[in-house]
């Protein structure tokens, strides 16, 4: 009889065991994950003219219209995005690039997240969500933007705030 109490200890243990070696590595991903956003994380200080024209010198490399709109009412619209992935057959974009001021705050902010990392979202959706600008409803992946190729994803102003988001 003691040796069904021996194994079931030992598989105890071997449970705990492996338990506890998932939170560890769950612990080192969120770290490996935060380090590298906020590796790729720059906040300046620009005036409101030089924040523009960096935006604008940013957005004028590329010569068509973004993948996904927002119009007056705050609806998004995705079919230039619908229409990229129909068409597109090149190379997978690695990174996603936001470039973003708020004039209120007078700040830009520049961030660079690798397209793996979005991978990891809950919700699966690439999310925006800056000071008047929501973009939680709108329908794109991670996926989505790997097929879409590099590409502009979003030029947008909304109360004081513009947002650049772009693929390479």
């Amino acid at each position: 009889m003691s040796e069904p109490v021996k194994q079931k200890k030992t598989w105890i243990w071997v449970v705990v065991g492996l338990l506890i070696a998932a939170v560890v590595l769950f612990g080192v991903f969120i770290g490996v994950v935060s380090m590298a956003v906020m590796r790729n994380l720059k906040v300046e200080t620009p005036t409101a003219t030089e924040a523009e024209r960096t935006i604008d010198e940013q957005r004028q490399l590329f010569d068509s219209a973004p993948l996904v709109q927002i119009d007056e009412g705050g609806a998004t619209r995705r079919e230039e995005l619908d229409k990229r992935l129909a068409t597109y057959s090149g190379p997978a974009p690695t990174s996603l690039r936001v470039m973003a001021w708020e004039d209120s705050e007078g700040k830009l902010v520049r961030l660079q997240i690798p397209l793996w990392v979005l991978r990891f979202s809950s919700s699966r959706k690439v999310e925006v969500d800056l000071e008047g600008i929501r973009l939680r409803s709108v329908d794109v992946s991670a996926k989505d933007l790997e097929r879409a190729g590099p590409a502009l994803v979003l030029d947008h102003t909304h109360r004081g705030t513009r947002v650049l988001v772009w693929t390479e």
